[in-house]
């Protein structure tokens, strides 16, 4: 029987099947919303015996659970919350569902990690009764990708006899980006919040940007809420700032001095410096600086030029580690061990 993992992001869907010995059997990278190429492949598999699909925001649900009626209407919930994922993670299971009926389907959150936050790391300071009614608070993202780093960053001092570091801080730079506190394993503080737009600059999402920017659209040039949001999540980034999204060519320019490409690579770089000096002051001090993500990990440059500003605070080259985050393996052990 083999474990079909589904991974739905805003850009891809990455799907891996591995053997009932574990091991890799297929890997496939595509486009999210070419149903046609993704309805395609799933057709060519064979011996599926379930099925695994990463959730961005599953709210206060933990992993992993059954996807019933129950958890497809939670997961619609918050929809609003990850307007960018969660609808289309539920068209990939439908799709699924409709190409291996009666499969079991199992639900494993991105949020799920973070359920260590403590109410002071989570509440926002807005009117209690809105924030219970609406269920808003910062729930924090990128888990998968975290637990997989983390893994394997305790894998790599266990062989090297090392004692593990207590206070990390993480920064996954990828499509999306977050910046997250970790003590003895666990999460204390993390830049994303309520929705996966929060933080540091992403891709096509803003980050963080003073919220009334919503009201001054609105009154100046007739914006929808529905249109801001729009701007924010899919049309701001590298892609507002240059109207790309090729982060390696923006970057090898940024580096030979081009302009803009170096300006905006250097708002970038201080976004993601702005929190980790943050989450540095929260966990009160750092043993440890650890980068993943399709940026974090594999871009060249990125690394020592956060360095450059971290040196003053003792996060250097002898304390930064940088690792390919597996969330399929993460969701596939869930499976097994719920099994």
């Amino acid at each position: 029987m083999n474990t079909l993992i589904l991974n739905p992001g805003s850009r891809w869907l990455k799907a891996t099947v591995y053997t009932e010995a574990d091991k890799l059997l297929d890997l496939q990278k595509i486009e999210v919303d070419n149903t046609k190429a993704q309805s395609e492949w799933l057709g060519k598999l064979t011996n599926v015996g379930r099925i695994g699909v990463r959730i961005v925001h599953g709210g206060g649900l933990e992993s992993p659970q059954l996807f019933t009626a129950d958890t497809k209407r939670i997961i619609e919930g918050f929809s609003a919350f990850a307007p960018l994922h969660n609808p289309r993670a539920l068209d990939v299971i439908e799709l699924a569902q409709k190409q291996f009926e009666g499969i079991p389907v199992y639900c494993v959150f991105d949020t799920y990690f973070h359920k260590t936050l403590s109410e002071e790391a989570y509440t926002y300071p807005i009117p209690k009764d809105v924030a219970d009614k609406y269920k808003i608070r910062r729930y924090g993202f990128h888990g998968l990708a975290l637990e997989s780093v983390l893994g394997q960053l305790r894998a790599q001092f266990l062989h090297e006899e090392r004692t593990m570091p207590k206070k990390i801080i993480m920064a996954h730079l990828g499509g999306g980006t977050s910046i997250t506190a970790v003590e003895s394993g666990h999460s204390v503080a993390t830049t994303m919040g309520a929705t996966p737009l929060e933080g540091a600059m992403m891709i096509t999402r803003s980050g963080s940007v003073d919220p009334d920017i919503a009201r001054i659209l609105a009154e100046k040039a007739g914006y929808s809420y529905t249109d801001v949001s729009k701007m924010l999540n899919e049309k701001s980034g590298f892609e507002g700032l240059l109207g790309s999204t090729d982060t390696k060519k923006i970057i090898d320019d940024a580096m030979i001095g081009k302009q803009p490409e170096a300006s905006v690579f250097q708002i970038y770089v201080r976004t993601i410096v702005k929190h980790i000096f943050s989450h540095f002051g929260l966990l009160q001090g750092a043993d440890a600086l650890v980068f993943s993500g399709g940026i974090g990990f594999q871009n060249e440059y990125i690394r020592p030029e956060v360095l450059k500003w971290t040196e003053i605070i003792g996060l250097n080259s002898g304390n930064t580690y940088a690792f390919q985050a597996d969330e399929a393996n993460v969701i596939y052990q869930y499976i097994k061990d719920a099994e």
